[in-house]
Parts: C-alpha cells; sequence; structure tokens
C-alpha cells in the first residue's frame, strides 16, 4: 500500500506536463522570440539541420517506479529529425573525404561488433558483418535515400559532427543530454509513448507498430506524426546517442537537465529511443539502455541539440 502510494505522488503532473498542446505552442514561441527568432523551427545555415525551440519547464523524467522532477531553467533547441544520410554526406566529404569508408555511408556501414544492452538481457546485437538481408536491403536503401536518418556512427563520429556544426555555424551544438532527450521525447506527455500507452497504429517505426517499415528497414524522417513540441521519430526508426555516460539509476541525478557526467560508468554511454527493429516495450519514451560509445550499429543514429 505504502509502494503504491508513493508511486502515485511520484507520478503526480508537474510543470509542462499539465499544459495543453497549446500551451506547449504558446510557450515554443514565445521562447523562440525572446531568443531572437521569427519561428519555433529554424536553420542557422541553409545546409544544416532544422532546429526547433523547446521552452524552459519541468517534467517527471524515468519510469512510473523512478520519476524525478527535472527543471530547465532556460529553452534550448532540438533537432526537429534524427541526423540523416544527407547531412552526414555534407559533414564526411567536407571534413574527411580521404577516409576510404566512411562511416554511416556505403555497403560496408554495419561493420563493427558489439551489444545493445539493457537490464540483465541483450536488446540488440551488431553483425560481425553483413547479412544477405540487412546487406540487401539496408545497404541499398542507404545509398540510394538521402532523407533516412544516418545510422552506424559511434558516440565519437557524432561528437566529431556537433563539433564540426559548432565550427560552421558560430553556434554552440552538441548532443542532448539524457535529461533533455526525455524532456523532447514527452513533449508534456505522461504515458508510455508520447501518443499514449500502447504502441498502436503506425505511430512509429518499430515491432509490432504496423508501419510498412517495421521490422524490415529505416524510415525516411518524417514519416510519422510529431509530439506536441512537433519533433519527428523520438522512438523508433533509429536508436540516439546522448552525451551521458551510464548511470544504472537516478539516485543523485541532476535536477536541472545537464548532463549527468560524475560518476557512471564511463565506459558506456546511453541510449534512447528505440529503432526499426526494437520490441516495442524498448521505445518508449523512459527505456534507457547502455552500449560501448565506440560501436558502430546498423539502428544507432542521432540528433542534435543547440544551446540558445
Amino acid at each position: 500500500m505504502k509502494n503504491d502510494q508513493k508511486i502515485e505522488e511520484l507520478n503526480q503532473s508537474v510543470g509542462i506536463e499539465c499544459w495543453s498542446a497549446e500551451q506547449i505552442q504558446q510557450a515554443q514561441i514565445l521562447a523562440a522570440k525572446e531568443a531572437g527568432f521569427e519561428a519555433i523551427a529554424f536553420r542557422d545555415r541553409s545546409d544544416t539541420p532544422e532546429m526547433v525551440v523547446l521552452p524552459a519547464g519541468s517534467y517527471g523524467m524515468g519510469e512510473v517506479f523512478e520519476k524525478h522532477k527535472v527543471t530547465f531553467a532556460r529553452p534550448f533547441a532540438v533537432g526537429k529529425y534524427l541526423v540523416t544520410v544527407e547531412e552526414w554526406k555534407r559533414f564526411v566529404e567536407r571534413l574527411r573525404p580521404e577516409d576510404e569508408v566512411l562511416p554511416g555511408i556505403g555497403a560496408g556501414y554495419l561493420a563493427g561488433t558489439g551489444t545493445v544492452r539493457g537490464h540483465n538481457k541483450v536488446l540488440l546485437k551488431t553483425p560481425t558483418k553483413a547479412t544477405e538481408l540487412h546487406h540487401e536491403v539496408l545497404s541499398y536503401v542507404k545509398e540510394t535515400n538521402s532523407d533516412l536518418p544516418v545510422t552506424n556512427v559511434n558516440w565519437f563520429d557524432a561528437q566529431d559532427y556537433v563539433r564540426w556544426l559548432s565550427t560552421q555555424t558560430g553556434h554552440t551544438y552538441r548532443l542532448l543530454t539524457e535529461a533533455e532527450w526525455e524532456y523532447a521525447c514527452r513533449a508534456g506527455s505522461v504515458t508510455e509513448y508520447y501518443w499514449g500507452d500502447e504502441v498502436g497504429h503506425n505511430n512509429c517505426n518499430c515491432q509490432d507498430s504496423e508501419s510498412e517499415w517495421s521490422c524490415k528497414s529505416a524510415s525516411p524522417v518524417g514519416s510519422f506524426k510529431p509530439n506536441a513540441f512537433g519533433l519527428y521519430d523520438m522512438l523508433g526508426n533509429a536508436w540516439e546517442w546522448v552525451e551521458d555516460p551510464w548511470h544504472e539509476n537516478y539516485e543523485g541525478a541532476p535536477n536541472d537537465g545537464t548532463a549527468w557526467m560524475s560518476e557512471g560508468n564511463r565506459q558506456w554511454r546511453v541510449l534512447r529511443g528505440g529503432c526499426w527493429d526494437s520490441d516495442p516495450r524498448d521505445a518508449r519514451s523512459p527505456l534507457r539502455l547502455w552500449i560501448e560509445p565506440s560501436i558502430r550499429n546498423y539502428g544507432i543514429g542521432f540528433r542534435v541539440a543547440r544551446t540558445l
């Protein structure tokens, strides 16, 4: 009884969870204007990722049994979409043209070994070499569709990309912190997914979501309805790297939304969001996994954040 009462107390709506979709949008508009933008969505340059302004606010982070309040004192911007093949190609062609095999591009994009781990189970294992299915289906679409999310990029590759973006634009681009990622994903929702408590029909690209791409391949970014912030593919399609090293639980986690860099296991980095072949339970808003930051995997991509 006491545990039930504690869980109920932990799951009281806070901050933006009490706002309507209209109130969330109005807060975004105000935050964008205060940051000097005419609209919620913007690009620093015509060839850089489209960003969306998120307002300052509070929310409850974590599973229902371990929620804790996180408050962002300032707004920040998040990529409207996962970083795409086209955007990644622009980076590698300008900065690393001498590489014989470029991460995330080409038939070799499944190279590498490693395991994505959840609590007491293996959720996604990288093949030591491309299987016929992955080579024929995924390598083909990888080469021909520039609006797919780039995958097979490790945490260090993603860091190279955001540093390059910062240099190109004069603004601070980075990976999202884990707290920012869940805030961005939930967009005021308190359910398992940002659209409800069930995976439902054609809401995202993962197992049993009944999309045309489920368990077949990644889908073009923006193929499903966005969340209340106007962000696409926050669940399913491709796992997303975040900044933080792995911590077993949220005990001692910062409550201001910054990256939790103290303690933890720096040999592991956090993944969020699930991918096109993830079990629906592993494509939920609070679900978190860990993996070696050097691993490149067919199901792992990333999106960017920008400090305002």
